[in-house]
């Protein structure tokens, strides 16, 4: 078997086992098994486990990838197949979503980062289909899930920047969707409806960069400690339920059937609080009343840590009734 690091921060976590047939297996290390502060990397892979065998590994791992026209342009990128995970995470896997580092520690000390000055921001948005993440980038190494248009950034003294040579990223700018005329605006208003209602929701801003708008949101799954910003660890309930994330909804025309709202509430009863499973029904109202037709399970997560998981902050909140030519179908429905 060949085999490729898993580090949380300049901690070795396990490794990635590959066999000959090419099946991705996880295997906890000894060390981080025993450490008093050691996490789990899944609800589904406890630490009294030895790991992931490759029927519920690989699905896991998968969903870290983005998806779509992303994957397949990374891939182009590269010189690596789409369905290459492995190589594709080589290449944009050490700031992911979580707190895990994919094939290399991260980066400790003074952080590097690259300034977009004058409209080095706006060409950079721009240029984001052509390089999702800006992936081939000396010194970049970072990837997030999902199909959505998208880049890891770190905030600096009110500055964005670039996050260089494993250093992590602190919020997301998701640019302007064409094809959604509003639509950072309308996340914006969701998400800051839901904080007004008292449900845990991410803290997001809105910016210019020249002709291109964007929404800054601040990552729950790091947090500034000490003047320094630690990884904290989350899994969404695709990942949590078993799922690839080409099941991510519900319905699906080819594949097996998504997470419906019974696997969500079935996650919850099995490793969340009671509070939390309350949060949880509090979230799935608040998608139905917006009519978020993207609710789907990669868009509820949760946070893991060594006592145990809690629901995430809610994101990815959007009102589906402002756009006419879009769904109006949500992706889950109630059994």
């Amino acid at each position: 078997m060949t085999g490729m690091p898993v580090f949380h921060e300049t901690r070795l976590v396990g490794e990635i086992l590959a066999d000959a047939d090419g099946a991705l297996s996880f295997s906890y290390a000894d060390e981080w098994r025993t450490r008093a502060s050691a996490f789990p990397i899944s609800v589904l892979a406890p630490l009294s486990a030895s790991g992931m065998p490759p029927a519920l590994f690989t699905p896991w791992l998968t969903n870290l990838l983005p998806e779509g026209h992303a994957l397949t342009t990374i891939g182009r990128n590269a010189g690596v197949s789409p369905g290459d995970v492995l190589g594709v995470l080589e290449r944009i896997g050490q700031d992911t979503a979580g707190a895990l580092s994919i094939g290399g520690p991260a980066e400790c000390g003074q952080p590097a980062y690259s300034r977009p000055v004058g409209d080095r921001l706006e060409r950079i948005i721009n240029d984001l289909p052509k390089r999702p993440f800006l992936a081939g980038t000396e010194g970049v190494s970072m990837g997030l899930a999902g199909a959505q248009e998208k880049l890891p950034v770190a905030l600096v003294d009110g500055e964005i920047v670039i996050p260089l040579h494993n250093h992590q990223s602190t919020h997301i700018l998701k640019p302007d969707n064409p094809r959604l005329e509003g639509s950072v605006q309308n996340e914006a208003l969701c998400l800051t409806l839901a904080k007004m209602l008292g449900l845990n929701a991410a803290t997001v801003t809105t910016g210019l960069a020249g002709g291109r708008s964007y929404l800054l949101v601040e990552r729950y799954d790091r947090r500034l400690k000490a003047d320094s910003w630690i990884r904290l660890h989350q899994e969404d309930f695709c990942q949590a339920c078993g799922k690839p994330p080409s099941s991510k909804y519900e319905h699906n025309q080819t594949g097996p059937r998504g997470p419906g709202l019974p696997d969500l509430f079935n996650v919850a009863k099995r490793f969340l609080p009671p509070l939390d499973r309350i949060a949880l029904l509090d979230a799935v109202i608040l998608n139905v009343l917006i009519t978020n037709v993207d609710s789907h399970a990669k868009n509820y997560a949760l946070l893991i840590s060594g006592t145990g998981a809690r629901l995430a902050p809610l994101y990815d909140l959007m009102c589906g009734r402002a756009w006419d030519h879009i769904t109006k179908n949500m992706p889950m429905v109630p059994a």
